[in-house]
């Protein structure tokens, strides 16, 4: 250990590590350096044990009067701008904020990349179980995607389209659960990827539009337009 004529305290070497506190100069100010290095499997423990729950957590505190910013809990949740755990307890591994003004997290990637958020459950650190849901941010592009069972399977382009993961192959409600109600201008129709209908075997490409007394079908293989013979009922 070392005591400096500035009073500044050094324990350890360059070599191996080292513990520095003491006052900066210039636009550094006082400063607090703790620098480990070596060749093997080095490590640095930070250990906190109490009794009674208001110990056992450790606190991080910045500002010219020290004000707590983040704290890791006796539990082991991180608390980023809160002391006290407000999330669910299913929730609660990471909260950021404490209920009041607005809170955000943000992932910052390069402009030809993406930022990802990953839901996985390997247990072992491998396969594609690590990303079995996801939702992705592709900058090169504006798009917005989500996964499930480790793979895309909606994308929402930069014009606010959305596009499922692959064409022909996956359903808006079920059989079993159904949406109230579809709000669309025309309606655009194809079973082209499905391999035709039931009855013929054939596939076609229909689009439904809208006039100001009647509803017409475009045949969009062929070109041929029809009207639907409606009849009044009130």
């Amino acid at each position: 250990m070392r005591i400096d004529s500035s009073g500044n305290v050094q324990v350890g070497g360059s070599q191996n590590g080292q513990i520095f506190l003491g006052n900066g100069s210039g636009a550094g100010g006082q400063r607090c350096n703790m620098t480990f290095t070596g060749t093997g499997n080095e490590f640095f423990d930070i250990g906190i044990k109490g009794s009674a729950s208001q110990f056992g957590h450790i606190r991080f505190n910045t500002g010219t009067t020290p004000t707590e910013r983040v704290r890791i809990d006796s539990s082991g949740r991180l608390l980023i701008g809160s002391s006290t755990v407000q999330a669910h307890a299913n929730m609660d591994d990471l909260q950021v904020g404490d209920g009041t003004g607005n809170r955000g997290i943000t992932i910052s990637s390069v402009n030809t990349g993406f930022g990802t958020l990953a839901f996985g459950d390997s247990t072992d650190g491998s396969g594609t179980d690590m990303y079995a849901g996801f939702i992705e941010y592709y900058h090169n592009d504006n798009s917005l995607r989500f996964g499930t069972a480790s793979s895309q399977k909606i994308a929402i382009d930069s014009s606010g389209h959305i596009t499922p993961g692959a064409n022909g192959t996956q359903d808006l409600g079920s059989t079993s659960k159904r949406f109230a109600n579809l709000y669309t201008s025309d309606l655009d129709l194809s079973n082209e990827a499905k391999g035709g209908n039931d009855v013929d075997g054939t596939w076609g490409a229909y689009t439904i539009q809208e006039g100001e007394e009647d509803l017409f079908l475009i045949n969009k293989r062929s070109g041929k337009k029809y009207k639907f013979m409606l009849q009044e009922v009130s």
